[in-house]
């Protein structure tokens, strides 16, 4: 027998196993043109001027930062070093947004975790509600319409800082995404994501890693090149590795230093195991990305595809916050109970949270799943354990000795793949 553990909200769960479980390795090709430090980016920005350069004459600085959901990017590092060198500008209005998209307010605990100590004497700072917003009049190509928090649309600069990882409906996260969904209106950001259902069902075209024939993608950079319309813009992003931890910053141009970002991430982020396995257990990878199960799906859904039909997952994820925002945990409910009829719901009635508890039922239909969480009558399209000694033996049970196991301890920013 051996012992394991993996992170499971601020502790750790340990357990023994008479499996060898495999940890998925990146077959890293390098940097891709990324940076290897916050400073090394800001220095060689990609396809844009320098941010002192940009900064020096403008009136309105947005800074748009990640919300607590988004701390394994580590923003306040990031927004310091870009408060540092737009301080170039003494007169200039600086607001700090938290891009919360549909997420809930940053509360007083968490402001440390979102700015630490990068705001400066006289900036403001608020988190965006997307029910308060300013309708630009624009529409996307594919019909959404451009409606922007108010302080973003009134500034002449705007710097957007947040994290580069693979995205299981918008193929990455980072760059464009801190404006759609993150400074956004409910309505906008609803018509976007509703490009994730198809033909009554999941689209398949909107997963990780997909952008070229992504409908949800390619409609967030119309949406981006609209909310942008007489600003300049400048973006620094950390890319997370194999383990979910910043290894590469990229800086510059919305576009060029974010696709750069991209690159970097299938090289850092994409894990690999020799075969399909047989069985896998996935961390979140502790506090705060499994803060609620809306978050820890991510590391329910980045193993699926490197498994063999049938094989059984356990997430481990400690859900201290909640079961996920708005309509989540009555939507998984319901899509528990009949999912062909909730999907019909969806098609007239989309939401996030609503997509998000859908895909979970619909992923997991003909795969054992279990979930070990502190949280007590969790619902889920699965067993829920306690302790993660319980959902080995769990394990062993649904798919006996032979094969493949793989341990994914932070699975919520990577994409597990199968060489065979």
């Amino acid at each position: 027998m051996k012992t394991y553990e993996v992170k499971m909200g601020r502790g750790v769960q340990r357990w023994q196993s008479p499996y060898d479980y495999i940890v998925p390795q990146p077959r890293g090709r390098g940097l891709c043109g990324a940076s290897c430090s916050v400073e090394e980016a800001l220095d060689r920005p990609i396809a844009s001027p320098a941010l002192e350069d940009l900064a020096k004459d403008a009136r309105r600085i947005a800074i748009v930062v990640p919300d607590v959901t988004r701390g394994w990017c580590r923003a306040p590092e990031m927004s310091a070093a870009v408060r540092k060198r737009l301080a170039v500008n003494k007169t200039a209005e600086v607001t700090w947004i938290v891009g919360t998209g549909q997420h809930r307010a940053v509360e007083e605990r968490d402001k440390e975790l979102v700015f630490g100590g990068a705001m400066m004497s006289g900036d403001r700072w608020h988190s965006h509600s997307c029910e308060e917003v300013v309708d630009t009049g624009l529409v996307t190509p594919l019909g959404t319409p451009v409606t922007l928090d108010s302080a973003f649309v009134a500034a002449d600069l705007a710097v957007l800082v947040g994290g580069i990882a693979f995205h299981d409906m918008a193929g990455f996260s980072g760059g464009r995404k801190m404006i759609m969904p993150g400074v956004s209106g409910r309505l906008s950001i609803v018509k976007n994501h509703n490009h994730c259902l198809k033909d009554g069902g999941l689209n398949p075209a909107t997963d990780s890693g997909l952008l070229e024939r992504n409908p949800m993608a390619q409609d967030q950079r119309a949406y981006a090149d609209l909310a942008l319309r007489g600003k300049k813009c400048f973006i620094l992003n950390t890319i997370a590795d194999g383990a979910g931890q910043p290894a590469a910053w990229v800086a510059g141009d919305v576009w060029k230093a974010w696709e750069t970002g991209c690159e970097t991430c299938r090289s850092f982020a994409s894990l690999w195991i020799p075969r399909k396995a047989a069985r896998a257990v996935s961390s979140c990878g502790g506090f705060p990305l499994d803060l609620d199960l809306y978050q820890a799906t991510k590391a329910l859904f980045s193993p699926l595809s490197a498994l063999e039909p049938g094989a059984p997952i356990v997430l481990v994820a400690d859900l201290e916050d909640s079961l996920g925002p708005g309509d989540f945990e009555a939507s998984l409910r319901s899509s528990l109970h009949d999912a062909p009829a909730f999907v019909r719901r969806m098609e007239t009635a989309f939401t996030i949270p609503g997509y998000i508890a859908l895909r979970a039922v619909l992923e997991l239909r003909g795969r054992p799943a279990a979930l070990v969480t502190s949280r007590e009558n969790v619902p889920f399209p699965g067993q829920v354990f306690r302790d993660m000694q319980s959902a080995e033996m769990w394990l062993q049970e649904q798919s006996g000795t032979g094969g493949t196991s793989i341990l994914i301890p932070s699975g919520n920013a990577v994409h597990v793949f199968a060489a065979e």
